[in-house]
């Protein structure tokens, strides 16, 4: 892999890992991401001017905006109860191997030794990372911590769900123009959670006490993809999209040594874990 590109999937999983932090800190967590998908929408128009938008992108922009409405809402639930450290590679984890077995169910794809051994990996990875529990009584068995672990695994299908459409789209749309629906479309879903609820009413306290954080994030986001596309160009994907889940093991760097989350050394060493994993199951074609 070029220097340069695994130079911008490094940048790329810093600020991917960078921009969750904010949204973990933030008070009202889905109100604070949906400003920021505002901002990465509004900042993101110039994209539609790359090309025309064909018709049928738009079933899969739907799709994938739906989806990926749906990470949110499931995203920040759960940093509502649970740390950015386990969260996080929690969230992320669980993806890659929900997308071997659509591979396998909806494409007739077929696993290999590597990509089944990365599955595996990555199942120790969350189990070590839930203490070896999926109960663990007022602590952080998976399917503890007021449910924090069964959001972030709805956060997590939610991922392999709008990978898949996205995968499939990329075969038909432009991808910069893609890129711009997504963010656009998913934030008008996430609108009337956000303008015909209680929240609304708070939105304008959010924006004062933390439009500098929602301009970061929401930019922050935009070139986090951007800079993937990029070194997509550069290297084989395969290489590319493992070398992006380091933002596992920085978030749990970040959550342990920034916001003084508990369980550091063992949460990062199961992110270490996970990332390996995905870098197995990544690699398998």
């Amino acid at each position: 892999m070029p220097v340069s590109a695994l130079g911008l999937l490094v940048v790329a999983a810093f600020l991917h890992a960078g921009w969750n932090t904010l949204v973990k800190e933030s008070g009202d967590k889905i109100t604070f991401a949906w400003l920021a998908l505002v901002v990465s929408s509004l900042v993101g128009l110039p994209l539609l001017a790359s090309g025309p938008i064909p018709p049928r992108t738009w079933p899969y922009a739907v799709l994938s905006g739906v989806a990926e409405a749906l990470y949110y809402l499931a995203l920040t639930r759960a940093y509502e109860r649970g740390d950015l450290s386990w969260v996080y590679p929690l969230a992320r984890g669980a993806a890659p191997p929900l997308l071997t077995l659509w591979g396998v169910f909806f494409l007739g794809e077929t696993p290999t030794g590597l990509g089944l051994a990365g599955v595996a990996v990555v199942a120790a990875g969350i189990w070590t990372l839930g203490g070896g529990n999926l109960r663990r009584a007022g602590h952080e068995g998976i399917l503890e911590k007021e449910g924090a672990g069964l959001w972030a695994m709805l956060a997590g299908l939610m991922i392999s769900v709008y990978s898949a459409v996205d995968k499939a789209a990329l075969a038909v749309a432009p991808v910069l123009v893609y890129l711009e629906l997504i963010f656009a479309l998913t934030a008008l879903f996430l609108s009337p959670v956000i303008l015909f609820g209680p929240r609304r009413k708070a939105l304008p306290a959010v924006v004062a006490g933390s439009w500098r954080s929602i301009l970061l994030v929401g930019v922050a986001n935009l070139v986090t993809y951007l800079l993937v596309l990029a070194a997509f160009r550069l290297a084989p994907v395969s290489y590319a999209g493992s070398v992006r889940e380091l933002s596992v093991v920085i978030a749990a760097i970040l959550g342990w040594k920034w916001l003084g989350e508990p369980g550091g050394q063992r949460r990062v060493a199961s992110a270490l874990l996970i990332f390996a994993g995905i870098a197995l199951i990544t690699w398998k074609g």
